[in-house]
């Protein structure tokens, strides 16, 4: 149950992580497009 616990939790942080790097990406694209 334990590690069942912590395997959703490394999942969670991996999809924050990818959802934080997209977001950094979608707004130098912003950024960019807008100079």
């Amino acid at each position: 149950m334990i590690e069942l616990l912590q395997r959703n939790a490394e999942i969670d942080a991996n999809c924050l992580y990818t959802k934080a790097k997209t977001l950094s990406i979608v707004s130098v694209v912003f950024a960019y497009m807008s100079v």
